[in-house]
């Protein structure tokens, strides 16, 4: 997945329970702003932001990956310094991100492939 995926699905279940302190909470708050200020409340990524921080399903991380790509989340350079002070901050708690990378093969029925890289 993108480092901005990947550090929202880390803090996502973790700022919904009100866990990881305040600074996690405040720079989730910041990314999650900022997506809703360029896209709007209602945009899909948001969404699907909501439904990872209710219930972080694999199905509702890949669509929120989804989301990220196809707005062009994944390439926005701001987007991507408010994820990494995430991540940043995330690991200041001693909370691990993981960042997944998936290949999809479309040649063998769209199989999945993944791999995790834990980073602290």
């Amino acid at each position: 997945m993108d480092s901005i995926t990947d550090a929202i699905v880390a803090a996502a279940p973790f700022v919904a329970n009100k866990v990881g302190g305040h600074l996690v909470a405040d720079a989730y708050g910041m990314l999650k702003g900022w997506i809703k200020k360029q896209f709007g409340e209602q945009h899909a990524v948001v969404e699907a932001m909501n439904k990872v921080e209710q219930t972080p399903t694999e199905g509702r991380k890949l669509t929120l990956h989804e989301e990220v790509v196809a707005c062009g989340l994944a390439q926005n350079e701001e987007a991507l310094q408010l994820a990494r002070n995430l991540e940043s901050h995330l690991k200041s708690a001693g909370i691990t991100v993981i960042h997944n990378t998936i290949n999809v093969n479309t040649a063998n029925n769209s199989t999945i492939i993944g791999s995790q890289h834990n980073h602290r």
